[in-house]
């Protein structure tokens, strides 16, 4: 899709975000047939501005299922397990963390992870 038209890439995460009672596990979507689940999707790439047919495209190439998986695999082996996850250099952020911290809780976190002064 990225290559399709990359200016689509942001609402297109939010028709899945806005969609995502009918995707997770729970949902009827764990009755479904796989084609039935590739319909429902091409439905909501529509409401994103992305054709269908870009969409069908995308869900069958190999490559692309191939590069998902791996970056599937490789946010597994740094804790990744929601979202949002957030790490700082390379460290997971545990807790009650949100994406509307101000900056005086980012730095209260920070802050814990710098090394002490010595004094001199």
């Amino acid at each position: 899709m990225e290559s399709y038209n990359s200016s689509l890439v942001f609402p297109w995460i939010d028709t899945v975000y806005n969609n995502r009672d009918y995707l997770k596990n729970s949902a009827n979507t764990s009755q479904m047939h796989r084609m039935e689940v590739a319909g429902f999707i091409e439905q909501m790439a529509n409401k994103a501005g992305i054709p269908s047919s870009v969409m069908r495209d995308g869900l069958s190439n190999k490559t692309l299922e191939w590069q998902a998986r791996l970056a599937w695999k490789y946010a597994c082996s740094k804790s990744v397990m929601s979202t949002p996850t957030f790490f700082l250099n390379d460290v997971f952020i545990a807790g009650d963390v949100s994406a509307t911290w101000s900056e005086e809780q980012w730095r209260g976190i920070i802050n814990k992870l710098l090394p002490e002064e010595e004094p001199k």
